[in-house]
Protein backbone atom coordinates (compact mmCIF):
# COMPACT_ATOMS: atom_id res chain seq x y z
CA UNK A 1 0.00 0.00 0.00
CA UNK A 2 2.96 2.39 0.96
CA UNK A 3 4.85 1.62 -2.12
CA UNK A 4 2.10 2.32 -4.52
CA UNK A 5 0.94 5.68 -2.71
CA UNK A 6 4.74 6.32 -2.83
CA UNK A 7 4.73 6.03 -7.14
CA UNK A 8 1.34 7.78 -7.34
CA UNK A 9 2.79 10.55 -5.11
CA UNK A 10 5.86 10.73 -7.30
CA UNK A 11 3.93 10.78 -10.61
CA UNK A 12 1.62 13.66 -9.29
CA UNK A 13 5.19 15.80 -8.43
CA UNK A 14 6.47 14.87 -11.93
CA UNK A 15 3.04 15.62 -13.73
CA UNK A 16 3.26 19.36 -12.09
CA UNK A 17 6.87 19.75 -12.56
CA UNK A 18 6.64 19.01 -16.44
CA UNK A 19 3.19 21.71 -16.30
CA UNK A 20 5.00 24.07 -14.56
CA UNK A 21 7.71 23.55 -17.52
CA UNK A 22 5.93 23.83 -20.17
CA UNK A 23 3.68 27.06 -18.88
CA UNK A 24 7.14 28.59 -18.14
CA UNK A 25 8.50 27.69 -21.85
CA UNK A 26 5.03 28.56 -23.70
CA UNK A 27 5.25 31.97 -21.55
CA UNK A 28 8.36 32.88 -23.34
CA UNK A 29 7.39 32.23 -26.76
CA UNK A 30 11.61 33.39 -27.89
CA UNK A 31 14.39 31.25 -26.27
CA UNK A 32 16.88 32.98 -24.79
CA UNK A 33 20.10 33.25 -26.69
Amino acid sequence: MGFASRIGFLGWVFLRFSLELLIAYQQSDCPPE
